[in-house]
């Protein structure tokens, strides 16, 4: 019997966070959204700027950068890489990995 290839994606779950104290608002922009500022928004739950989105991402490596109040461009600083955006800034990297399966797991 053959067995085709699994039809769901292979997505992990990523937690994109950023302290932005006396911003109104923050979105996320990257390559994972064709760097749209007006798609992804963190939220800020606690109500004392520190904003963040849960994404589920399919595995690569993806470059990405905040954007707060609709203007200031800012980079994670807390990312694990950093990659030239090619205008004079640095854009944030994400890289995740494809899920490992154990024996036994399905």
């Amino acid at each position: 019997m053959a067995v085709g290839p699994d039809p769901r994606p292979v997505v992990t779950l990523f937690r994109f966070s950023l302290d932005a104290p006396g911003a109104q608002q923050v979105s996320l922009a990257g390559e994972f959204n064709g760097w749209r500022t007006d798609e992804i928004f963190l939220a800020d739950v606690t109500g004392r700027g520190r904003f963040s989105v849960t994404l589920p991402l399919k595995p690569g490596r993806y470059a990405y950068m905040f954007v707060i109040d609709g203007a200031t461009w800012m980079t994670d600083p807390r990312a694990e890489a950093y990659r030239d955006d090619g205008f004079g800034n640095k854009n944030a990297l994400v890289n995740i990995a494809v899920p490992t399966v154990g024996h036994g797991d399905t």
